[in-house]
């Protein structure tokens, strides 16, 4: 016995999101996908079965926040129904192009003729057996139907109609916001992410008073604090991160047709509810939730926000998404995990490298990085400076290294004192570092006799140093290990230095 299925992707998403030069066109450029999405299926989910995503009603609802409808949707086809999606995308983007000509001042029948080449929104219609699995069957399909070539109208964000639209001011009041939130939403800027942390030191007003133009927004910003010793490097910075599932086709592959497709229907509200509570998590942390679908996430976020680092957040996510799978984590042996890219840039970075590196950071680094034995589920981080000097560290979330390093953020919030002298000297006596690591006894020595300074004795930081040295070597290939404890003390540094220290870090002499 068969049955039909139909599958949707749309697209050009990566484009879009590439051309985006502020957090408005970023947001808004993300959110119209999911929003065409959400409505190609709401003319079929009151009479078919969804495969993915979920299409219960109460996801349909208005103010969820960032586009949770992924950029394709499979669901059991009826005879009629894949002549009807042509009619039902003509009829979206029809709209679309009318709710947009107010806001931008140009005629509904042009932009509907640029949304109309603008859209990569391809289907299919393929019929199966009962035993096999609609989603890894129409997938390859759908891959390569993204691949054909289309006309795109030049994205020179002056000129295009989205993103005249996708402007922060004009989206503030659009049917976007009013779908995402239920009421009209200022976006956040770059600055505003950065200093979260700051928010509480100056007036909405005198925030609203510094807003435009975007550009100079830290310049004033700063010139209206009146306490100066608030001020961090990492406000001036702000994080994007870009999270991926790892080993979802193991789970995929598990799922069974059986009555009314409830394996899938189950699988489906799973990844639902996951990104709904993550959406939220990044909410509360201060951040800007730009995608949540399926098990991806891309992001905006403060470094340190109210007492919590990022990595708390990360942690946050990862409960979440624990709690979530955790029938699939007990029963297959190549577990449900999250990986991360998380770029750090200067505010002035551009936004579109800023992405770029989140990605590559991503699939490049934390979904290959292996770490003894551990493979996947870990983070990837790059910080940018100003000066264009960088430094990347990658971990294994599951690694005691990992555990070492977010012990020492977390004592920072009591000392932050951090020496640079610290690590200078372990890079410098890299040699000896790799000969005696593996010597809990004689590392330990090492660190009495090269740091007996009154300023050493008195930092508290120093014996986490010397177990996460030791740590990284037990865990981390020896050639690898002095260029992760480097970035990681780097982190450290940047962390606790205060706007204006050289480095961002305290020298003294060793």
């Amino acid at each position: 016995m068969t049955k039909k299925y139909i599958g949707i992707t749309i697209g050009p998403i990566y484009h879009t999101l590439k051309s985006a030069k502020k957090t408005g066109q970023l947001w808004g450029g993300s959110y119209i996908f999911s929003y065409i999405m959400k409505n190609i299926m709401k003319k079929f989910k009151d009479e078919r079965d969804f495969i993915v995503p979920c299409a219960k009603d109460e996801y349909f609802e208005k103010g969820l926040g960032a586009g949770l409808f992924h950029d394709r949707c499979i669901f059991v086809a009826e005879d009629g129904d894949f002549e009807d999606i042509s009619k039902t995308v003509d009829d979206i983007l029809k709209d679309i192009a009318g709710k947009i000509s107010g806001s931008i001042g140009k005629e509904e029948a042009d932009i509907e003729s640029y949304l109309q080449k603008y859209f990569q929104i391809y289907y299919l219609e393929k019929e199966l057996r009962e035993d096999q699995n609609p989603i890894l069957e129409l997938s390859p399909y759908l891959d390569s139907l993204e691949l054909q070539p289309k006309f795109i109208p030049e994205q020179d964000t002056d000129e295009s109609y989205l993103f005249k639209f996708f402007d922060n001011k004009k989206i503030k009041n659009s049917f976007l916001t009013d779908d995402a939130f239920g009421k009209a939403m200022e976006i956040k800027s770059i600055p505003e992410i950065a200093s979260m942390d700051l928010a509480d030191k100056l007036t909405k007003d005198e925030v609203d008073s510094i807003k435009e133009p975007e550009e100079e927004f830290y310049k004033k910003f700063y010139d209206m604090l009146e306490y100066k010793e608030y001020l961090k490097k990492y406000h001036k910075y702000y994080a994007i991160v870009q999270a991926d599932g790892d080993n979802m086709g193991k789970v995929i592959e598990k799922l069974k047709i059986d009555n009314n497709f409830e394996s899938y229907k189950d699988f489906s509200e799973k990844l639902f509810k996951f990104a709904l509570k993550s959406t939220r998590e990044i909410e509360n942390y201060g951040g800007l939730p730009i995608f949540a679908g399926g098990d991806d996430l891309l992001f905006f976020v403060p470094v340190i926000n109210g007492g919590s680092n990022i990595f708390d957040l990360i942690n946050n996510l990862d409960d979440i998404y624990k709690d979530t799978f955790e029938k699939e984590i007990k029963e297959l042996e190549q577990k449900p995990s999250l990986s991360y890219g998380v770029a750090i840039n200067y505010y002035k970075y551009p936004l579109y490298e800023a992405l770029e590196s989140a990605g590559k950071l991503l699939f490049g680094e934390a979904k290959n990085y292996k770490m003894k034995g551990k493979t996947k589920n870990a983070i990837a981080v790059r910080v940018l400076k100003h000066s264009g000097h960088y430094f990347n560290l990658t971990l294994n979330k599951e690694s005691k290294s990992y555990s070492r390093f977010r012990k020492l953020l977390k004592d920072l919030e009591k000392d932050d004192k951090f020496l640079s002298s610290v690590k200078y000297k372990l890079a410098n006596e890299r040699v000896l570092i790799e000969e005696i690591a593996s010597d809990s006894d004689k590392l330990e020595n090492y660190f009495k006799n090269s740091f007996k300074k009154e300023i050493h004795e008195k930092n508290s930081n120093l014996k986490d140093v010397r177990l996460l040295v030791e740590e990284v070597y037990r865990e981390t290939d020896k050639g690898q290990a002095m260029e992760l404890i480097n970035g990681i003390l780097q982190f450290i540094s940047f962390i606790s230095g205060k706007e204006g220290e050289e480095n961002g870090e305290e020298k003294v002499s060793s």
